[in-house]
Parts: structure tokens; C-alpha cells; sequence
């Protein structure tokens, strides 16, 4: 065998490292003159959300503008806070950034608790004219919050307007600040275009109260019981995050799942749920288990259904929603005795939440349909008049009073000893204006127990 005298030897040498120094050269060029991106500490991410960022890092176009700015949105609403951070960086090298780009950036560096760097982007789109004008002040305003300077929060908030984020937030710095005069007007220019803002009237009725108006304040707060137009104090940037978490990982295949349903492919929406709560390890979230084992029971797979609604009992413990769900999957498979025993044990877990009580409203119209199946007709009538109680509640949750009056009603006629039914039909009459009505209600809710306190606060208000 020929060997390599030293000189040719070096010669072949000095190629190799010639062909390294043109590829490091062609990467040093195709991104920009600088190397490869940090490492992105993805342990505490699902598994499919890993892989997606993954994918998105491999695919990166390092001379795009917009690819580095889709991958910075991707880090920070996963959390990636110091990678989108390098990514916005080196966006901006491309030149100046548009408004949303610039909220983007602020958002980032606010996260990571830079406030004051953050400030900066954030007053860049204040003192414009530009969409996210208003969105900067609030963000201004909370991070003011956050460092505790209340007074230049407060002065940033205001100059947010009618915000309902930002009426909010100010309404309870003021409150904060002792000035409930102050907040009370914010409240009552909010209430005023959003009637049904339950937490506007709650907050109103805190000013009240501490203005020592304390009728006033009672009657706020017990009006906010019947609304049901929630606002949260999110930005949004937060409303960026939601969309984003809904397109990778597990959330994307469940997006993914629902579309397939809509379409009539069950087949094809149970694999590509199977997917998704795959991606999901090694997390667990009820809510894909509570999909796949819906998907089963519609298409008649008991069993399968049973076996996913086990794990959701390991890990939650047991509830209505689950033994309604345990139900379903039973009558799918034809065994109606399995199916009404695990809804009896849904209506045991009788709670005051809107969602809970639409649960029991479904199980006890659900048992009255098998129990007439079967003909015993008494214990039908007995489920039918609580599925018209649990209607009734949602109606008065709803602040669809005289609904709420007539049902009840037709429910103490049905069960004349349900102390329950009689509080509320207290309740529903006080709100339409029926004193001497809601006075007989109490006093026979009352009657039938003698401890139910809030029954004799409804007497008290009538005094």
C-alpha cells in the first residue's frame, strides 16, 4: 500500500481545513455573521411542544426579518424569555420594527423584569397614534404596578381611557389609594357601557362600602351575582399567548381534533386525539382526556371511553363532570343499569358553579328519560322537577328573573318540602319587586329549616 510522503500529506491536510473554513464561512454569511442560536431550555415544555420549537429552530430563515420576529412571539409565550429576547434583537438588526414588533419586544423585556428598558418600546407606541396606543399605557401602567410606584401607575392608567383593562386595574389602585370617590366614577362610566360586568359591580360596591354607603354597597354587590359578563385584567399580549399555546403541541392536534369533528370524521378526530395527549407527556391535562373519552362514547366505544375516564379519576378525584362522563360511556355500550348507577353518583356532588349545575340539569333530565324508559314514573316526576330547579338556577345566574320565578315555582308546586327551591324562589321574587311574595318564600324555606342562614338574611333585607 502507497503512503503520503509529508509533503503531500500537508497539501491534502491544508485542503480539508480549506473546505471547513468555506463552510464556516457560507454558515457565517447565511446567518448574518452570527453563529448559532442559544440553547433553549425546553425540559419543562410537553413533549410536542418541544418538538415543534425544535422544528421552528431548524427551519429558522436567518435572514428574515419575520422569521426571527414569529420565533420570538413562539418564546415568549412559552416562556423562553432570554431566547426571545436574542430573537427581537436580532430582528431589530433588520431594521426599524413595526408597532406590533415593538409591543412584542417591550412585552419580552417587561417579562423578564428589564421595566425600565421595557418602558421604553412601550412609550415609543403611547406617544403615537398607532392600534396598540392604548395597549402601551396599560402595559406602562401595570409595570409601574410592579415596580410599586402607584402614582405614575395611576397617571399611566388614566391616560389608557375607556379601557376596560385599565378602568379596572385604576378602579383598584384607587380603592388602594383611598380614594373610592375616584374609583366610583371610573365604575359607574364603565358599568355604564358594560351593564352586565359583574366585576364592575363588585367593585363598585367595595367603593360603596367604603364611602360607608353601605346599603348601596350590598345592593351592588348582590346585583353582580346576576351578571355574567366577566373581564379579566389580561392585555393583549395575553391574548397573544392563547392563540399561540392553541397552535403547537398538544393544543394544536386538539385544534386539529375539533375541526376533524366538525367535519364528521370521528375515526380520524380519536387518532389525532391520541396524538395530542401523547404530545402532552409528561404532562397531563383533564381536558384532552375529558375530549378523547366524549369522542369514544359518540362513537359507541364504551369501554375505550371508561379506560380514559379512569386516569382523569386518578388524577382529579371524582366529580359530576366525570361520573356524568362514566355514565355516557356506559349507555354507549348499551348497559343503562352501569349508566344510571355512575349518574346517581353525579348529582351527589351538588355545587353552586354555573358549569356544575348545567352538569346536574343534563344528568337528571338524562335519568327522568331512562326512568320513563323503564316506566316508574314517580322518581321520573322527581328528576324532572329537579332538572326544572337546576334551569331555574341558571336562569337566575343569569339574571332572566321572571323565568327564574316561574321555574321555581312550578318546582315547589313538584316538591313542596325543598327548602332549596324555596330560598331561591325568595330570591327570584325579591328581585322583580315581590316583597310580600319573597317574604312567604323565606319564611317556608324557613320552616322546612330553620338553619338556613341565608333564608333569614333574605328576611332581615325585608325589614
Amino acid at each position: 500500500m502507497k503512503t503520503l510522503s509529508s509533503k503531500q500529506f500537508r497539501f491534502a491536510l491544508s485542503l480539508c481545513i480549506l473546505a471547513q473554513v468555506v463552510l464556516l464561512t457560507l454558515e457565517y454569511r447565511q446567518q448574518n455573521g452570527i453563529g448559532s442560536l442559544p440553547m433553549s431550555q425546553l425540559s419543562t415544555l410537553e413533549s410536542g411542544v418541544q418538538d415543534d420549537i425544535r422544528q421552528m429552530e431548524y427551519d429558522l430563515d436567518y435572514g428574515s426579518k419575520e422569521s426571527w420576529i414569529e420565533l420570538a412571539k413562539v418564546y415568549t409565550s412559552y416562556g423562553l424569555l432570554p431566547n426571545a429576547r436574542y430573537a427581537m434583537q436580532r430582528a431589530s438588526e433588520f431594521g426599524e420594527l413595526d408597532d406590533e414588533s415593538t409591543l412584542l419586544y417591550g412585552t419580552c423585556l417587561s417579562r423578564l423584569g428589564e421595566l425600565d428598558e421595557a418602558r421604553k418600546y412601550f412609550q415609543e407606541l403611547a406617544d403615537g397614534r398607532g392600534e396598540y396606543r392604548i395597549d402601551a399605557w396599560v402595559q406602562i401602567g401595570l409595570d409601574y404596578l410592579r415596580a410599586e410606584q402607584p402614582i405614575e401607575a395611576r397617571d399611566a392608567l388614566m391616560q389608557a381611557g375607556q379601557d376596560s383593562v385599565a378602568e379596572l386595574a385604576l378602579s383598584r389602585l384607587l380603592l388602594h389609594m383611598g380614594h373610592a370617590d375616584q374609583a366610583l366614577n371610573t365604575l359607574d362610566s364603565m358599568i355604564r357601557r358594560n351593564p352586565d360586568s359583574m366585576r364592575a359591580h363588585q367593585m363598585k360596591g367595595w367603593a360603596l362600602e367604603a364611602l360607608d354607603r353601605v346599603d348601596e354597597a350590598q345592593a351592588a354587590e348582590h346585583y353582580s351575582s346576576h351578571c355574567s359578563d366577566t373581564v379579566t385584567i389580561h392585555t393583549v399580549t395575553r391574548k397573544w399567548d392563547e392563540d399561540m399555546l392553541q397552535k403547537y403541541g398538544a393544543a394544536g392536534h386538539l385544534m386539529q381534533s375539533e375541526l376533524q369533528m366538525q367535519k364528521g370524521d370521528i375515526e380520524a378526530a380519536i387518532n389525532t386525539m391520541r396524538e395530542s395527549i401523547k404530545d402532552l407527556q409528561p404532562l397531563w391535562r383533564p381536558h384532552y382526556t375529558k375530549r378523547l373519552a366524549m369522542f369514544y362514547s359518540m362513537n359507541g366505544q364504551g369501554e375505550e371511553a371508561a379506560k380514559q375516564l379512569a386516569s382523569w379519576l386518578v388524577h382529579n378525584g371524582e366529580s359530576a363532570v366525570l361520573w356524568e362522563m362514566v355514565g355516557d360511556a356506559w349507555s354507549a355500550s348499551n348497559q343503562p343499569a352501569k349508566a344510571m348507577n355512575a349518574w346517581f353518583e353525579a348529582i351527589r356532588y351538588r355545587g353552586g358553579q354555573q358549569e356544575e349545575v348545567i352538569v346536574l340539569l343534563r344528568v337528571h333530565q338524562k335519568l327522568a328519560d331512562e326512568l320513563s324508559r323503564q316506566g316508574r314514573s314517580e322518581i321520573t316526576d322527581y328528576h324532572v322537577a329537579l332538572a326544572k330547579y337546576e334551569e331555574a338556577r341558571i336562569n337566575w345566574r343569569d339574571d332572566r328573573v321572571s323565568q327564574a320565578v316561574t321555574g321555581f315555582e312550578a318546582v315547589t308546586v313538584a316538591l313542596p318540602e325543598f327548602a332549596d327551591a324555596w330560598y331561591y324562589l325568595g330570591e327570584s321574587r325579591y328581585a322583580t319587586g315581590d316583597m310580600e311574595g319573597a317574604r312567604t318564600a323565606f319564611t317556608r324555606c324557613l320552616e322546612l329549616n330553620q338553619n338556613y342562614g341565608r333564608a333569614s338574611e333574605g328576611l332581615q333585607r325585608l325589614e
